[in-house]
């Protein structure tokens, strides 16, 4: 197992932003970067094992605690909109690229939230010249409706209480098929259930804006999709998926997969799938130069 060097980086407004690398194995330098962008409540070091495949092939990792979760400062749960989250994410990634090399391709993997801000950062800032991303469930649709009334009420509480915190409603049995994963998901010390009335209507906002721009993704993608998701909705991940550039979009879909696939049953598998679509995307990159 690769042993994740850990630093801290500062964003522009003073919060202090936990990061993990993750180097390759062997003497030679990396033939690609990747960054983990992880999902609401948990923290990069819950992707270890990817962090030890990927590093396996080539692939230099960083993960970095969103603000407001695990070993980063800010109040648990809270942001006052998705932006400070991208604009931490550019943070990350340039300091990244700038250690390792600008003309390393470069990609991004999301989960979840993760998946949702990686979206929204390669639609915002096409000029990072980033080399393509893999979506994990992304968050672009629930896939349980909130009602009306609650809409409502988190929309007015967000202006006048913005940062009144709630229980998130995650039933962590939806995550995995695997007892065991669940499980030391919920004993891990650093995983939160908080969300502030401010970050669920920046939510909202984030999943209208981004579902409304899907030409406007133009890297390659990789959409790593479990069927069974009853947190968020694959059929909305499919419908965007759709709308993506024929040629520059791939799916590997997992029928029996929850939530998070790389976590599940077929986790090995998985992240086999994820591993070998970053070295094809590299070697390709590598014959067009």
């Amino acid at each position: 197992m690769t042993t994740a060097t850990e630093s801290e980086l500062i964003a522009p407004d003073g919060t202090r932003l936990f990061v993990r690398d993750w180097s390759v194995n062997g003497d030679d330098g990396p033939k690609a970067l990747a960054v983990v962008v992880h999902g609401l409540g948990e923290h990069a070091g819950r992707y270890e094992h990817l962090a030890d495949k990927l590093s396996g092939m080539g692939c230099a990792v960083r993960g970095a605690d969103h603000r407001g979760h695990g070993r980063s400062s800010g109040l648990r749960g809270h942001v006052d909109g998705f932006s400070q989250y991208t604009g931490d994410m550019n943070h990350v990634i340039e300091s990244f690229r700038e250690t390792h090399g600008k003309d390393l391709p470069c990609f991004l993997i999301g989960q979840s939230m993760g998946g949702l801000l990686t979206l929204q950062y390669l639609i915002e800032r096409p000029e990072a010249g980033l080399s393509g991303a893999v979506l994990s469930n992304p968050c672009l649709g629930l896939a349980v409706k909130a009602p009306a009334a609650k809409l409502f009420a988190g929309r007015a509480l967000a202006r006048l209480l913005p940062r009144l915190r709630m229980d998130n409603e995650l039933n962590t049995d939806h995550l995995s098929r695997d007892p065991q994963a669940v499980q030391a998901y919920v004993n891990d010390p650093l995983v939160h259930r908080h969300v502030s009335t401010r970050w669920y209507t920046s939510l909202l906002a984030a999943m209208d804006h981004v579902n409304g721009r899907a030409r406007d993704v133009q890297v390659p993608t990789l959409w790593v999709i479990g069927d069974q998701d009853q947190i968020c909705s694959p059929a909305v991940s499919d419908h965007f998926a759709q709308q993506l550039p024929k040629g520059r979009v791939d799916i590997s879909r997992w029928p029996e997969a929850y939530h998070e696939p790389h976590n599940g049953p077929d986790s090995e598998a998985v992240l086999t799938a994820i591993s070998s679509w970053l070295r094809d995307q590299t070697d390709a990159l590598s014959q067009s130069c």
